[in-house]
């Protein structure tokens, strides 16, 4: 604790200037203390340093083959490793292996603890620390996995205990990025910390043991069926931070605590992470972060974690989490599918015309090439920043790209135009209201498509749905949803 002293004036410096974003900071601390310990619970091998930001930069070979290698089927030394981890447990401790679920005695299961941790040694401890947990905690094991088929290769929040709190602020994509990891998209506004703050932390860890037993169900599923180690691609829209952690902060690092020794029995269940719509506060407390936050995680969670085995995991920290502001969308589109995108503005779409202070409003519809897409943004009294832009899997030379899609810009203004989609893809409207902590936006965004007509003068797609030409989307989004024809 000695550094400390040190690290005041840096410290002051960076928390000063975000005074006005009070109401968010302890958010913040929750999140990054939530992501240390998520952090702790995926650990991967190989060279720290070469490994930064690797899952962002698409471009770069070296880091392609890394990530390739993290989701591959346990490799044949692996297995034999595996075996060495087995016979090295106890007598009593390959009983409780044997009486684990099949999912959890498998070889991807055991596999992740070789690759998740940075030595044989580590690797065994830790499953022993899994197997005493399991043992521990058997019977909220035995409550969680009842509700769990065998079989299950969806995340269904009606098969976790407690999980209808989550169903509106979370999706689920079974390969949803280009690297075929499971994504689950979280949107913040949604969550409701109050509610997790009330209860009591044995309900907290009820409801966290029934998440990572549903995950450790369905990725086995899915690595057994694709032949590869499935992991998860965690995605969060921070848009509409909550105040209410600010006054609760005993409370949330009771229930952290506690919820540790849980997610570090569960290795490399994550392979990366998005944060986007950050605000400036949230970008830099969590670079603060990565340079004093040994000292804080220490007094958070003493005796949970070494201060070598935290800088181990430190020096990987840009390579499991990129932190994006309000605005980056080249940069999410370079990180987040087509998919992504579209489920998140499922996800939050506008219920009506008006977009609340701090949050980010969107809207989308898929586009076909050869479709025309008209668009409107309007905002009542003006504010706000609006984005208009057309997403896909294509280059504007019609080649493919790197990255998992890429953003072409057709407007930063209010205003209407139209689109000729030179490829399929995904057009979206956002209305970004995060600068507006008191004004409430009434807003006008609507998005139509007229499909391409044949030589006979028909559509070539015709159905009694395009029958006028043009289909409105501006109250709901992708073309399975219920339509509204302009006439």
């Amino acid at each position: 604790m000695s550094r400390w002293p040190d690290q005041a004036g840096e410290i002051m410096d960076i928390l000063l200037p975000l005074l006005h974003e009070s109401q968010k900071i302890w958010a913040t601390v929750c999140l990054c203390a939530l992501l240390s310990a998520v952090v702790f619970s995926s650990r991967k091998k190989g060279s720290d340093r070469n490994t930064r930001s690797a899952y962002c930069s698409s471009g770069r070979n070296d880091q392609e083959q890394h990530l390739d290698a993290r989701l591959q089927w346990p490799t044949e030394a692996e297995q034999v490793n595996v075996k060495k981890l087995t016979d090295s447990l106890s007598p009593k401790e390959r009983a409780l292996l044997e009486a684990s679920p099949p999912d959890v005695q498998h070889i991807v299961f055991l596999s992740r603890f070789l690759r998740g941790l940075a030595t044989f040694d580590l690797a065994l401890e830790r499953l022993r620390e899994t197997l005493a947990y399991r043992e521990e905690h058997a019977e909220q094991i035995r409550r969680a996995r009842e509700q769990i088929p065998q079989d299950s290769m969806e995340f269904d929040l009606d098969h976790v205990l407690h999980g209808e709190s989550l169903k509106k602020g979370l999706r689920f994509i079974p390969q949803g990025s280009q690297d075929g990891c499971f994504v689950e998209v979280m949107c913040i506004r949604y969550i409701e910390f109050d509610r997790y703050l009330s209860w009591p932390v044995d309900d907290v860890l009820e409801l966290m043991v029934s998440v990572l037993e549903l995950y450790s169900v369905v990725l086995h599923n899915q690595s057994v069926k694709q032949h590869k180690m499935c992991q998860v691609f965690f995605v969060e829209d921070a848009s509409g931070f909550p105040v209410s952690i600010l006054f609760k902060p005993h409370l949330w690092l009771v229930q952290c605590r506690a919820l540790l020794p849980l997610v570090k029995c569960y290795p490399e269940f994550l392979h990366r992470v998005l944060i986007f719509n950050a605000s400036a506060g949230l970008k830099q407390f969590v670079a603060m972060f990565e340079r004093i936050g040994k000292y804080w995680f220490k007094s958070w969670f003493p005796g949970q974690v070494s201060e070598a085995e935290f800088d181990h995991e430190m020096r990987k920290y840009d390579g499991k989490l990129k932190v994006l502001s309000v605005g980056d969308w080249e940069e999410v589109a370079d990180l987040a599918s087509l998919t992504i995108f579209e489920q998140w503005t499922l996800a939050v779409q506008l219920e009506d015309d008006r977009v609340a202070p701090g949050l980010v409003a969107p809207r989308s519809v898929q586009l076909r090439r050869g479709e025309t897409l008209k668009w409107s943004i309007r905002s009542q009294g003006g504010g706000g920043q609006p984005l208009v832009a057309f997403l896909s899997r294509e280059s504007r030379d019609g080649q493919g790209i790197r990255g998992e899609s890429q953003l072409q810009v057709l407007s930063h203004d209010f205003g209407s135009g139209t689109f000729l989609a030179p490829c399929d893809g995904v057009a979206v409207l956002v209305l970004d209201n995060s600068a507006g902590w008191t004004a409430l936006k009434d807003v006008h965004m609507q998005l139509e498509v007229q499909m391409p007509r044949d030589n006979k003068g028909r559509h070539a797609d015709d159905c009694m749905h395009h029958s006028h030409g043009w289909t409105c989307f501006s109250c709901c989004t992708g073309r399975e949803r219920a339509i509204v024809h302009k006439l």
